[in-house]
C-alpha cells in the first residue's frame, strides 16, 4: 500500500494530522489547478479551500485511496466551475497580476519585474486550456509529469506531449521565468494545511458541545501560525466586548465558509445561536445538518407578497433576490441598486424591481421569518417553505419552496412559484 492511500485511510478516521499532510502535498496541485481554470489567484485560493473542506467530508465515500489524486481534481474543478459560472469569467481576460516584490529598493527595478511577471501570465493563459493546465501543474512546484498525469488522470505521454506543446509556444525567456512568477503568487506552501485543519477542529470542538470561546481558547494554545492566532484573538475580543460574533468571522472571508458565517448570523438575529452553532458544526464536518423544522418560524409579511405576487402575474417560475446582482440606478446611474429578477420558463432571467442595497437584509430577515425549514439541509444551500397570504381578505395561505444561498460576496434566495 502507498504511502498516500495509508494517509488517505487515516484522514477517513478522522486523523486531521495526517489530512494536513494530504492537504501540505496537494494544496500547490489544487491552486495551480484552480488558477489554470479561473485565471485569477484569489479566487483559485479559494476554490482549493473549499475543495480540500469537501474532500475530507467526502473521504468516505473514496472506495480506493490510492485514486486519491484524480478524485480530488474533480472536486477541485466543481468549485471552480460554480465560482466561474458565478462570477462570469471572461474565458480571454486576464487579471493584472499581483505586485511581485523585488528584493531591492528600485521602484524602476520593481515596476520592470511586475510588466514581465504580467506578460508571463498572460503567455500562460493564452495557451489552449490542456496545454495551459499541464504547464501550471508542472512549473509552480517542481511537480513531476508522473504527478501531473495522476492528477489529471492522464497518460503520462500525454502530459509529456501537451508540455512539449507549450513549451513551442512559450518563448524561451517566458519559460525561465514561469516557475519563479507562479511561486511568487502561491500562497504560503503550509497556510491552506493550516487554515483546514484550524477549521475542521473548531468544527469538531463546537459540535461536540465545547462553547465558542473555549474552542477558541483550546486552538490559540495549539495553533503556530500568528496569522491564525491573530484571527483568534480577535473573534475572542469580539466577544469579550459582546460585539457581533458573526460579523467578527465575515471579516476573515478567505477563511471561513459563508455558510458557517450565515449560520451564525442567523443565530445572533434570530436568538438562536444555542442551535445554530452545532448546525454549523455538522456542516463543516459532513457539508449537510437537520434542524428543527420551525427554527425561523415567524409572522412578518412587510412587502414580501408584492414581489411574490408580481412574478407569478408575470407568469414566472421563480423570483430571485440576488444581492450580488447589482447595478446602476435607472434614473441615478451614480447610485447602485440590487435588482429583483423573474426566471422565466425558458430559463432567462428578466430585471423586474429593485431595492437598496441596504435593504436586502431586512428583506432576508423578513423571509427568513416566515419560512418554515425542511428538517434535513444538505451543501450550501438552506431549503425551506416560504407560508403566505396573498390576499388579506382571504383567510387561506399559500405555500412556495424557498431557497437561500450564502456567498462570499453576498446571498442569493429563490422563490419558487411553480414547475
Amino acid at each position: 500500500m502507498s504511502e498516500l492511500a495509508e494517509l488517505v485511510i487515516s484522514a477517513r478516521d478522522s486523523d486531521l494530522d495526517a489530512y494536513g499532510e494530504i492537504v501540505r502535498r496537494f494544496q500547490d496541485m489544487a491552486y495551480g489547478y484552480a488558477y489554470s481554470l479561473l485565471g485569477d489567484f484569489h479566487l483559485a485560493e479559494d476554490a482549493a479551500q473549499e475543495a480540500f473542506i469537501e474532500a475530507y467530508r467526502c473521504l468516505r465515500n473514496l472506495r480506493e485511496p490510492a485514486a486519491f489524486p484524480g478524485w480530488f481534481r474533480r472536486i477541485v474543478f466543481k468549485h471552480c466551475d460554480r465560482i466561474r459560472r458565478r462570477r462570469r469569467l471572461p474565458t480571454t481576460a486576464l487579471e493584472s497580476a499581483e505586485a511581485v516584490v523585488s528584493a531591492q529598493s528600485d521602484p524602476a527595478s520593481a515596476v520592470e519585474r511586475n510588466e514581465m511577471a504580467e506578460q508571463v501570465l498572460a503567455a500562460i493563459r493564452s495557451l489552449p486550456e490542456d496545454q495551459r493546465t499541464v504547464t501550471t501543474l508542472f512549473y509552480i512546484n517542481g511537480y513531476s509529469q508522473r504527478d501531473v498525469a495522476e492528477f489529471l488522470d492522464w497518460p503520462v505521454t500525454t502530459v509529456n506531449n501537451r508540455l512539449h506543446a507549450a513549451r513551442k509556444k512559450l518563448k524561451e525567456r517566458m519559460i525561465a521565468m514561469i516557475a519563479g512568477t507562479l511561486k511568487s503568487n502561491a500562497p504560503d506552501p503550509n497556510e491552506v494545511g493550516r487554515r483546514v485543519a484550524f477549521l475542521l477542529e473548531f468544527g469538531q470542538r463546537i459540535g461536540k458541545g465545547e462553547s465558542i470561546l473555549q474552542a477558541l481558547a483550546d486552538l490559540e494554545q495549539k495553533v503556530s501560525d500568528e496569522r491564525l492566532r491573530g484571527v483568534i484573538r480577535h473573534l475572542q475580543g469580539r466577544i469579550a466586548k459582546g460585539k457581533s460574533f458573526s460579523e467578527g468571522l465575515a471579516e476573515y472571508k478567505d477563511l471561513f465558509p459563508p455558510m458557517v458565517v450565515a449560520l451564525m448570523d442567523d443565530g445572533e438575529r434570530f436568538g438562536i445561536l444555542d442551535a445554530t452553532v452545532p448546525l454549523a458544526a455538522e456542516w463543516l464536518r459532513a457539508g449537510e445538518y437537520s434542524v428543527a423544522p420551525h427554527l425561523f418560524a415567524g409572522g412578518l409579511y412587510a412587502g414580501v407578497t408584492k414581489h411574490i405576487k408580481e412574478a407569478m402575474g408575470a407568469g414566472a417560475t421563480e423570483v430571485v433576490f440576488d444581492s450580488t446582482h447589482r447595478g446602476p440606478h435607472p434614473r441615478n446611474p451614480r447610485a447602485e441598486v440590487v435588482w429583483v429578477e423573474h426566471e422565466m420558463p425558458d430559463g432567462q432571467r428578466r430585471k423586474a424591481d429593485y431595492m437598496h442595497p441596504g435593504s436586502f437584509p431586512g428583506l432576508d430577515l423578513e423571509l427568513k421569518n416566515l419560512t418554515i425549514l425542511d428538517e434535513h439541509q444538505k451543501g450550501d444551500t438552506i431549503r425551506g417553505t416560504l407560508r403566505l397570504r396573498l390576499d388579506p381578505a382571504d383567510s387561506g395561505e399559500m405555500d412556495f419552496p424557498i431557497a437561500y444561498r450564502p456567498f462570499r460576496d453576498g446571498d442569493e434566495i429563490r422563490v419558487r412559484l411553480r414547475e
